[in-house]
Parts: C-alpha cells; structure tokens; sequence
C-alpha cells in the first residue's frame, strides 16, 4: 500500500547569475534571486521548512537533516541548518519589530508561558496574542522579567490565567488585568 504512493519530489531551479563590477565604485554588483534570501543556496520555502521542523516540532538538528533528507531527498548539513535560522531571524527581525510594537500598543493582549525540556534544558515558552498578531519566544525562565523585557512600556488590558509572573508584570506597569476563566 505505502510503495502506491508517490514521493515527493522537490523542483531544483538553478540560476546563472552575472556578477557585475563596477570600476568606479570598487564594488560588485548582482541581480537578486526570486523567493531566496541573499547567499543561500536554498529558497525561501525549504528554509522556512527547516525553520518549522526545529521550532514549531521541537526536532534536534540533526533530526530536521535526517527528516529533510528522508522527505524531500534535500541533504543540508547541521551547520547549514543552524545558518538558515539564523538567516531567517536577520531577515525576519524588523518584522518581529513590528509586530512587537502592535502588541505593546494594542488595546488587550493574552498572554500565556508554559515551560519544555529542550536536550536536558529547561526552557519556557511565552505567547503574546492580539487580534491579529502573535508573537513567541522562547527563554530559560518563565517569570515576570521575561514578559517585561519584551514587551516592555506597553498599554491596555493583559488578559492571562492569573500565573504569578502576570500578576507581578501588573504591579509593576500598573496595566489593567482581566483573568481567563480556565
């Protein structure tokens, strides 16, 4: 029955880019690449790919090599997964920014931190949520400092479960706060 099914194949586009160099300036000069990110050589689909597998589903680096491998017939070594994360968070981090700045400024937000093993770590999770923006982050702690330092000077109702890390960020930004029933 699995043998019916067919693989899925990735499509290898390759580009023959024409570096140009100016005399003039002392610089070189070439043409961007659509749906990539400057100086990878994978698209910007198969990194947020990669991207999802190690954060979204927790997966080791060396399990997001394997899986992609495996699944798409794509070999990116460990090292070159660690680099399209960092990739994407260079590329991505005025967005983040952006989002950041809507949340603090939004009327309500929720909030919520649940904590995780990562390798033998622990780490916690945190979740801000507007209407129509989320951001996650992920730290070594999950208390009131946390929430603080990324939200920082922020406005509105915090609508959280009455965790004792809420309550102590509500001392201290004088926020008005709303309990979820749970």
């Amino acid at each position: 029955m699995i043998e019916d099914i067919p693989p899925i194949v990735p499509s290898v586009v390759e580009y023959k880019i024409e570096r140009m160099y100016c005399r003039h300036c002392k610089r070189t000069f070439e043409p961007d690449v659509p749906n990539a990110l400057p100086g990878s050589r994978l698209s910007l689909r198969t990194m947020l790919i990669v991207s999802y597998l190690k954060i979204g589903m927790r997966m080791s680096i060396e399990n997001v090599s394997t899986t992609m491998k495996e699944m798409f017939g794509i070999t990116i070594s460990e090292g070159e997964i660690q680099d399209i994360l960092y990739q994407l968070s260079d590329a991505l981090g005025k967005e983040y920014l952006n989002l950041l700045d809507d949340i603090r400024r939004a009327q309500s937000r929720h909030m919520d931190t649940t904590t995780f093993r990562e390798n033998g770590v622990n780490r916690a999770l945190w979740v801000f949520i507007t209407k129509g923006e989320a951001i996650f982050h992920t730290a070594i702690s999950n208390n009131h400092e946390v929430a603080l330092e990324i939200l920082g000077e922020h406005s509105g109702t915090d609508i959280h479960d009455r965790y004792s890390a809420f309550d102590t960020l509500a001392s201290k930004t004088g926020n008005t706060q709303q309990y979820e029933i749970v």
